[in-house]
């Protein structure tokens, strides 16, 4: 079974695709996420932090008031159908791995002062939970992002490249 692992911004994403007038972009990336929770021959999961970071994002959407679209009816028939993924098993929400936060928060305080590079907190968390969970699968896992930094923090941090494959469902 291939695994999959979403970052929080496919998810927004695809929840945007759910609007009355989506963006090309944000339909592109609903349908590969709703294609690979359906195939049967996949296994995707999610964080904690992930489904936190999501429903922040649409509480965001849905104060907007320069974006009606996402009103309350959206708000809650996307959290209903994600939930619903996580009730039907297709969406798998793992376990926080052990110092988590803290491996987190070494890495981006390296990528600074070592590199003078940019890695966002939530990344490098995301980062450190689909690596930890190719461990546990005995296999790579996809990591599912539309982030464009996520290629170059592999570059930056290659031992992580045994552990994770990035897939850009915009492209």
């Amino acid at each position: 079974m291939t695994a999959y692992y979403f970052n929080t911004n496919p998810l927004v994403s695809w929840a945007e695709s759910k609007a009355p007038s989506p963006d090309p972009r944000s339909s592109k990336i609903g349908r590969c996420v709703e294609q690979l929770v359906n195939d049967p021959a996949s296994i995707t999961a999610v964080s904690e932090i992930t489904l936190v970071e999501f429903h922040n994002k649409l509480c965001d959407h849905w104060r907007a008031s320069e974006t009606p679209q996402y009103d309350s009816a959206w708000a809650d028939s996307v959290q209903a159908e994600l939930m619903r993924w996580i009730a039907d098993g297709q969406l798998v929400v793992l376990n926080q791995p052990p110092k988590l936060i803290e491996k987190a928060i070494a890495y981006v305080t390296f990528a600074t002062r070592e590199h003078g590079r940019r890695l966002k907190a939530w990344d490098a968390v995301h980062l450190f939970h689909a690596s930890d969970w190719a461990r546990d699968q005995g296999q790579k896992v996809n990591l599912v992002t539309s982030d464009a930094d996520f290629p170059s923090i592999l570059d930056v941090y290659p031992e992580f490249k045994e552990f994770v494959n990035i897939l850009d469902p915009a492209t």
